[in-house]
């Protein structure tokens, strides 16, 4: 059973996918297996941190019903594999972030799932938290940043979610 954690912050440019990312890569290199989900499904870039090019079937074909998961797992160079959020408007407006739960529990084994959850505090960064046995969040120490990172927690805690 995978331990599967949602990766959150409350503001953009704490370094979250930066965080995500090399945390995949020391896990894959630790010989864990190890898959992270890009869940900005409006503004994800995880692929770019990988050099992803050809990404023809992506999490949202996945949360608009077009593909199954598997299909969107990509393998990096780095060992880590990869399921890419998707770039377009229209996949963005077809995605169901209900679906993501369903479609996790369908992915096959790994020790580690990480998913780079969007930021902020709205029905896109907490939906994707369903899927996750525990949160991250990812924080720098300014005032802006603490002060949404503190109603973030609240909320996460509120879903019955642990920090």
């Amino acid at each position: 059973m995978a331990e599967i954690y949602g990766i959150v912050s409350g503001k953009g440019g704490v370094g979250k996918t930066t965080i995500v990312a090399n945390l995949g890569i020391a896990l894959s290199r630790l010989g864990k297996s190890t898959l992270i989900v890009d869940a900005d499904i409006a503004m994800g870039n995880l692929e770019l941190f990988f050099r992803l090019k050809e990404t023809p079937v992506t999490l949202q074909e996945v949360l608009s019903g077009k593909a199954e998961i598997r299909e969107a797992i990509h393998k990096s160079s780095y060992g880590v594999h990869v399921i890419p959020c998707g770039s377009s408007l229209q996949g963005f407006l077809r995605s169901d972030l209900e679906r993501l739960n369903h479609s996790i529990s369908r992915l096959p084994t790994y020790d580690f799932i990480l998913i780079d959850n969007p930021t902020g505090l709205t029905k896109y960064s907490l939906l994707p938290l369903k899927a996750a046995k525990d949160t991250l969040l990812v924080v720098t120490p300014d005032i802006a940043s603490l002060s949404t990172a503190l109603k973030l927690k609240i909320a996460v805690e509120n879903a019955g979610l642990k920090n």
